[in-house]
């Protein structure tokens, strides 16, 4: 811009007429002085914008091409609508990188043509455009992930210079075992007087040998990890130095060691060794030492169990365990009947006066109190913050259809049953009558058709201490209902698995509806042995129905439970047994390059038109999953929320990108009033806040969760002892208790899926 300013005031600012000589026109001012030098002025600050970016990163960032192609093919015709590159097919278009062309200065980013030709985008079409230029290859098998940069020094002349790129980056997609074998050094360090490791590369690198080290080179601040394969004594002196007090370290094989170079020659080394475990040496029946020789737990050959100080006596008191010190004294002692700490006595049956709660309101320990006692009655009850936790917002019904609602099994303590009741209100114009319970109550909610409000409290009245939750009403009519005959795809563990599809079926067919059940593992007739005949269904259903299962196997998050099944595995996998198909997993297919990277899990995804293609199904009309009590044992309360919500978020986008508006329903199933049982209810509340979370949060119509647990009875019908006993003198009963709070026989089970029958026939008529 060499004197454009200067020329623009000389013209504008020149002498005026004589009767205002020094007066130049005002307009000309604003419009051509102020006009070219903002001009100006704005382009000097692009440029220097685009220096500073240049500055700072080295490079200009482009958009995003969708992949990368080194076909020396014709220009006119091997890059049209349709051809395949990089296992990607072209679409008009979209933006691909040509590299690697016979001719290099045909190089460049280009947009997929329908026909012809392709012609370069508008933001790399300049030599200055492409100089420094960088972009990321989204898509293609061998591209994807990679992002390139034009590496030429200087500006290249579009059609006449070469055009060259490199690869700068790329998205580290080893699994584990991969990483395994990039960690390794190819070449081991034999043991020696002195072993040179500064050179070395790999991690873990192997030692072997059995020859004593007393000198180890290495670069001042420099680390290295061996893998001790032999049996070395590392001998401490002036230039190794160990963790062992100035002593000299025994190695052996397994040992990994730690070393790091300091000044003057000096090496400092760590071992890092795992608890040896030593078996009946005469002293103990079992001994777990730690990295010289300290008894860090050990079993006796008395059957006593020792850490530290403190001695287990597992025998004790015709099985109670016993804590105490090693001459004998016992200060504490946990039973089945009542437990002593340090002397004080805690009967096993509450007597309700106070009490002592973890963090998640279990009662730990409550005291015996005089009867009539002021005190007899805890002040205050802890209640959930939220009923919605175990109950959700709706009440799924068919017409007609009555409901168990079980308030033990919607506290987040159910021993406080016994200690509130319950009230539920319908709103106006509800044919049912409010009523008050303790315990469970029978509710009709297709006579509730404005909806109801529930309300649990202490008997003894505190409105502050009083949970509250009000609930619509999603009913199914006889009408809709009668003569649909649905395909239905359930994903399940051994709940499912035992009997759930059966009543879910024999629910059905009551409403007039007559299923068929997709899916390449049928269910069991599973029956405890010994229990009569008329706990034997019959026939069993089809499914994806694998016991000891998880969420997150079914979405290959988990990968030691189920393997994919490989293309051109399917007629092998059909023909195999139930035991081997269930160890397999049907749904997921490997990394196309195309699928979003957040669906991907250890490189594969689930793809429900793939699966119904390859194994020959029908298209479902609705997914229908039992799941996550699995998860709920696994996970803890830190994780459970997270996982849980991750991977059923992840299973309905990719239902949903099968079929938009095909509905799914979702039950986590209850489970009885055990102390095993009730130990899981922080994780269980986890897992119901991530289902209320995500339901929001998709805010997708056709998402229904089904809230069992508060239909499941918690008494006896569940898995009961096999062995008889002699009748009670005074009732005659034959009594057994809970031997599986898991998975309810007869009653229990048939209410939860009925329960989840009922959400699903409001799911297949309200599409």
């Amino acid at each position: 811009m060499a004197n454009e300013i200067q020329s623009v005031f000389n013209a504008v600012w020149a002498d005026g007429p004589t009767t205002a000589p020094t007066q130049p026109n005002k307009a000309e001012i604003r419009s051509v002085v102020g006009g070219t030098i903002q001009a100006r002025v704005d382009a000097l600050q692009a440029g220097v914008d685009e220096a500073k970016a240049i500055a700072a990163t080295g490079r200009k960032t482009l958009d995003n091409v969708t992949f990368r192609s080194t076909s020396t093919g014709a220009l006119a015709t091997a890059f049209v609508n349709g051809t395949t590159h990089d296992g990607r097919v072209a679409a008009t278009g979209e933006r691909f990188f040509m590299d690697g062309r016979t001719d290099p200065k045909e190089n460049g980013i280009y947009l997929v043509p329908a026909a012809g030709a392709p012609a370069r985008t508008t933001d790399a079409d300049t030599g200055a455009e492409l100089l420094g230029a960088t972009f990321y290859v989204a898509a293609g098998s061998s591209s994807k992930g990679k992002t390139y940069t034009c590496k030429n020094a200087t500006a290249p002349v579009i059609g006449t210079d070469a055009i060259t790129f490199a690869l700068v980056n790329e998205q580290n997609t080893a699994v584990p075992s991969a990483l395994d074998g990039l960690r390794k050094n190819a070449n081991s360090i034999a043991t020696a007087a002195t072993i040179d490791i500064d050179n070395v590369t790999g991690e873990y690198v192997p030692l072997t040998g059995d020859v004593t080290v007393s000198a180890v080179t290495l670069g001042v601040d420099r680390e290295r990890s061996l893998r001790v394969d032999g049996s070395p004594l590392f001998k401490v002196g002036a230039l190794l130095k160990g963790d062992n007090d100035g002593k000299d370290v025994q190695m052996f094989p397994g040992d990994r060691v730690l070393l790091r170079g300091e000044a003057g020659g000096v090496v400092r080394f760590w071992r890092q060794r795992q608890l040896q475990l030593v078996t009946d040496d005469g002293v103990d029946a079992y001994r777990w030492e730690d990295s010289y020789g300290n008894t860090l737990m050990r079993i006796g050959l008395d059957g006593m169990f020792y850490i530290g100080g403190m001695q287990i006596d597992p025998q004790a008191i015709g099985g109670d365990i016993e804590f105490g010190a090693s001459p004998g004294y016992t200060f504490a002692r946990l039973g089945a009947k009542s437990s002593m700490i340090n002397g004080i006595r805690i009967d096993a049956w509450p007597l309700r006066s106070f009490e002592i709660q973890d963090l998640w309101g279990h009662v730990l320990w409550r005291p015996n109190m005089p009867a009539g006692s002021a005190s007899q009655e805890p002040t205050e009850i802890p209640q959930p913050q939220s009923l919605e936790l175990y109950l959700g917002k709706y009440l799924y019904a068919v017409e007609g259809e009555e409901s168990t609602l079980v308030v033990d099994n919607i506290l987040t303590n159910r021993m406080d049953a016994a200690l509130v009741q319950a009230s539920i209100f319908p709103r106006t114009g509800a044919a049912y009558k409010a009523r008050s319970f303790v315990s469970s109550t029978q509710i009709k909610p297709s006579d509730m058709a404005g909806g109801a409000t529930l309300i649990v409290r202490p008997k003894s009245w505190d409105a502050k201490n009083a949970s509250e939750l009000r609930l619509t009403t999603r009913i199914a009519t006889l009408a809709s209902l009668t003569g649909l005959a649905p395909k239905i795809l359930s994903l399940t563990d051994s709940i499912g698995t035992y009997q759930g599809l059966y009543y879910q079926h024999q629910a059905y067919l009551d409403w007039g509806v007559t299923p068929t059940w997709i899916g390449t593992t049928p269910t069991e007739n599973n029956t405890p042995s010994g229990v009569t005949n008329h706990f034997v269904l019959d026939p069993t259903y089809s499914g994806e129905c694998r016991p000891g299962i998880e969420l997150a196997d079914y979405t290959n998050y988990l990968t030691t439970s189920l393997s994919p099944v490989s293309i051109g595995g399917e007629a092998a996998y059909l023909a195999a047994d139930t035991s081997t198909k269930r160890t397999f997993n049907p749904l997921i297919v490997i990394d196309d390059g195309v699928v979003d990277d957040a669906d991907l899990r250890n490189g594969y995804f689930i793809n429900f038109a793939a699966y119904f293609s390859r194994f020959g199904l029908a298209a479902p009309d609705m997914l229908s999953l039992v799941l996550c009590r699995n998860d709920v044992r696994r996970l803890n309360t830190s994780s459970a929320y997270a996982l849980i919500k991750a991977e059923l978020a992840l299973l309905i986008r990719r239902w949903r990108a099968y079929s938009a508006t095909k509905p799914i329903i979702f039950m986590l199933p209850g489970t009885a009033r055990t102390p095993d049982e009730d130990l899981d209810w922080p994780v269980e509340i986890q897992a119901y806040r991530a289902l209320l979370d995500l339901q929001a949060q998709i805010a997708d119509s056709r998402f229904h969760i089904c809230f069992a647990q508060a239909f499941v009875p918690n008494d006896g019908s569940f898995d009961l002892t096999l062995a008889s006993t002699s009748p009670n003198a005074t009732t005659g009963v034959i009594t057994r208790t809970i031997e599986d709070g898991i998975h309810p026989y007869g009653y229990a089970r048939e209410e939860d899926m009925r329960q989840l029958a009922m959400t699903g026939a409001y799911a297949l008529t309200h599409i």
